[in-house]
């Protein structure tokens, strides 16, 4: 199979997005929004001098009545939209690594009972902090809600049923228009892929695509009941942490210390029967953190947190940073390695809810069957070398490791294998490599494959 033109150029745009876990959902058509209540909130006196200055935990879920003169403070993101209801005299983004603002900078003077200012954070802002201040005189009554979008977890089954529909189609057939922009760029590159696997058995190359159509999405789609349930992780290593809130439906907090003996440097998230780990990691607010995240021995993120000086406070933790990890299906466990600094986890698991639709011909939603069905396929369709190398990308998405990431490398590298395939297992190869300048090394291998 050869490249050339616009599908050549679509593939090396699909290995740039997608395939080494970075790509953003595109800007379309406004999707309807939520408001919700901010998950902490508290109020303390500013300038933070004195007794006074002492910070109180309140319940953000309503008006919260914030004393003459004190401010209230919420934990934000950069990209948040907010709104503030209520009669207020000014409100500001704060800065700071700790529980409460080392700066703030007013945005919106005073606002009157009644009414409503929208804030909206930019992407590119330090600020972790939205701040409202009460009038001098006497207390305010403020309300802090939190745009969401409103993602139904049925509009992603519906895409599950398309591409499961398109992928055991003809490949001329129209690729599905996704009713969730968060899918758009997965449906591209399962396009491509799809492209790419032409000379592998069909049946086979059909199941390893929605295999890795349903990992993929489980980074983005909504995990809540009753399309997922939820397997108890458990944590080994570190230390148990009592000073820090419970996350929902997560364990409980440990922290693993980089100046600490190897046992409690590293912690191991065993998940058995989830298919998705959502890591919540909070650093000590002193100096900087780093913290590698590994799935079966491949490297998935480094997470690095940044303490000014100025801000540093023994006593306090950064604002809570959540990642979350597809598991291999044959390693359903997920390292954290501290290697600077001090970095809590609590750790939730997901599984999707399977059903019975496999039976009638629709989409199992079972990433392991669908490996076992590309493999069975595989070894009994025709295809050669192109369905020998489909068989150790298998092996090594069940398992990502050094041995099954260099033989699939070792099928790219064969010139008898068509140019996409190639392109293919060079850029999947990324998503396996256990270490940052490994995975650059692939992605630039991955590149220059697919460019041919």
């Amino acid at each position: 199979m050869s490249l050339r033109g616009g599908h050549r150029a679509r593939w090396a745009a699909s290995i740039a997005a997608l395939v080494v876990g970075l790509a953003a959902p595109e800007a379309g058509a406004a999707e309807p929004v939520a408001w919700a209540a901010p998950v902490e909130a508290r109020t303390m006196g500013w300038p933070s001098i004195g007794a006074e200055a002492r910070a109180r935990d309140v319940d953000p879920d309503g008006d919260v009545s914030v004393p003459a003169g004190q401010i209230l403070i919420v934990p934000i993101d950069p990209g948040d939209d907010l709104e503030v209801r209520g009669d207020a005299a000014a409100i500001g983004l704060g800065a700071g690594a700790g529980a409460i603002p080392d700066a703030i900078t007013w945005v919106h003077g005073p606002s009157a009972a009644g009414s409503a200012r929208r804030v909206r954070v930019p992407a590119w802002s330090s600020a972790r902090y939205l701040v409202v201040r009460a009038r001098a005189e006497a207390p305010s009554l403020v309300r802090v809600v939190v745009a969401e979008r409103e993602v139904a977890s049925m509009a992603w089954y519906r895409v599950d049923e398309a591409i499961a529909r398109w992928l055991a189609g003809p490949a001329t057939a129209p690729l599905p228009a996704p009713p969730v922009a968060e899918a758009e760029a997965i449906v591209r590159w399962v396009a491509a892929a799809r492209e790419a696997l032409a000379g592998a058995p069909p049946e086979a190359a059909s199941a390893y695509v929605m295999a890795r159509w349903i990992e993929a999405s489980l980074a983005l789609r909504p995990t809540e009941e009753p399309y997922f349930a939820r397997p108890r992780p458990s944590v080994r290593g570190g230390d148990p942490v009592k000073d820090l809130p419970d996350v929902d439906g997560a364990t409980a907090w440990v922290v693993a210390r980089a100046a600490a003996p190897a046992a409690s440097r590293r912690l191991v998230v065993e998940a058995a029967g989830a298919d998705v780990v959502r890591l919540t990691l909070r650093a000590g607010a002193v100096a900087s953190a780093r913290a590698v995240i590994r799935a079966g021995g491949a490297i998935v993120r480094v997470v690095r947190f940044s303490v000014p000086p100025w801000t540093e406070d023994a006593a306090a933790w950064t604002q809570p940073t959540v990642v979350r990890v597809a598991l291999p299906v044959d390693a359903r466990e997920v390292t954290v390695e501290v290697e600077e600094g001090t970095v809590a986890v609590a750790a939730a698991a997901y599984r999707p809810r399977t059903g019975t639709l496999g039976w009638l011909g629709g989409p199992t939603r079972d990433r392991a069957r669908e490996l076992d069905r590309a493999a069975e396929r595989g070894a009994i369709g025709a295809g050669g070398n192109a369905a020998a190398a489909l068989g150790a990308l298998v092996a090594a998405e069940r398992r990502p490791g050094d041995a099954t990431a260099r033989a699939a490398i070792a099928w790219a590298r064969r010139e008898d294998l068509p140019a996409g395939m190639r392109a293919l297992v060079h850029a999947e190869a990324v998503r396996w490599a256990g270490s940052a300048p490994e995975a650059i090394a692939r992605l630039r291998e991955a590149w220059t494959a697919g460019a041919r």
